[in-house]
């Protein structure tokens, strides 16, 4: 894992404080880890990276992942969610994994979506060059140029995006006014990013090379009403994916506010997946053999949605059950 750089001590103990005004959930960890920059996670990159308007929030561990895995199939579904839509060009293949002409393979990122319309960046820990960086701005057909200078660093444009060079080893790139946020949070003149997305985000799996959460519904057109009134009260989503002994187990969970909703929404879930039978799925219908390795299962306010089976299945199917969950919650 490459280095994660970054501010001085005294931006690490404003997170630290940050943390304890804003009540966020992984905060009782981050005593014994905060100085450890090599874990991956809430931890590893650290509230304090990611500005307040961040939701959805995804971290990607490329240099875990294998082309044509689980977890890169996953990644790339993930990255084409409607609010990523504005990252630079080519950045989704370097989160992928693939390593583009002009940049090379990071070693972690943090993408950032906007519920809110400000766009979509990725804090980017790699061993790139200032003109790497650069390059991959440029992708965009228009030169760089020295937009402006904010806490000391030089913030460049090209195209509508913006990049910056944090610290050592750690940059910043996509749409200005989401880069400018995480200029400001990155020196402690910015909020962090909010216990609403932060929260589901600490219950993904930390040992799995993708973590992604949400307010609301993932994979949901928000302009469109869930089909069941069943799904309006889930408040969060997270997704992560893990795998072991050549099974890979993706977990997709929902949060709502009372036991009786999360009742109501397992109940539809199960429904709508066919998992009881597959004449009241939603179309379209996943194929038996697809239904057969998912689970529903409910604990007090949370609902989650298992697929496990091999790597390879989850590779290649893994987006069937993305599309028919997309499907279930809103896409009319």
């Amino acid at each position: 894992m490459l280095s994660e750089g970054g501010p001085e001590m005294t931006r690490r103990g404003a997170i630290v404080s940050g943390c304890l005004l804003v009540g966020i959930s992984g905060c009782s960890s981050l005593p014994t880890s905060i100085g450890n920059s090599n874990l991956p996670g809430a931890d590893g990159f650290t509230a304090g990276t990611v500005p307040a308007e961040s939701d959805p929030l995804l971290l990607v561990l490329p240099d875990e992942m294998q082309p044509d895995s689980a977890p890169t199939a996953l990644a790339v579904e993930l990255l084409e969610t409607p609010s990523f839509a504005e990252l630079p060009s080519g950045f989704a293949g370097l989160v992928a994994g693939q390593p583009s002409e002009v940049a090379s393979a990071v070693g972690k990122v943090a993408v950032l979506g906007s519920n809110t319309e400000s766009g979509s960046a990725g804090v980017v820990w790699a061993e790139w060059a200032e003109d790497e960086l650069l390059a991959l701005l440029e992708q965009s057909g228009q030169d760089a140029t020295e937009a402006e200078t904010a806490d000391g660093r030089t913030i460049y444009e090209a195209g509508g995006q913006s990049a910056v060079v944090l610290g050592e080893h750690v940059f910043a790139i996509g749409t200005d006014d989401l880069v400018r946020s995480v200029v400001d949070v990155w020196h402690g003149d910015g909020d962090p990013v909010s216990d609403a997305v932060l929260g589901p985000f600490e219950r993904t799996a930390r040992d799995s090379p993708i973590r992604f959460a949400t307010t609301g519904l993932a994979f949901h057109d928000s302009s469109t009403p869930p089909r069941r009134p069943a799904y309006d009260p889930v408040t969060n989503t997270s997704v992560s994916i893990t795998s072991e002994d050549g099974d890979a187990t993706v977990d997709i969970a929902y949060q709502v506010d009372s036991t009786d909703a999360a009742e109501s929404l397992a109940d539809a879930l199960r429904t709508d997946l066919g998992l009881e039978t597959a004449a009241d799925a939603i179309d379209p219908v996943l194929p038996r053999g697809i239904r057969n390795d998912l689970t529903v299962d409910r604990t007090s306010t949370v609902v989650s949605v298992r697929y496990q089976h091999s790597a390879e299945a989850v590779a290649e199917y893994g987006n069937d059950i993305l599309t028919t969950l997309e499907a279930i919650t809103g896409k009319q």
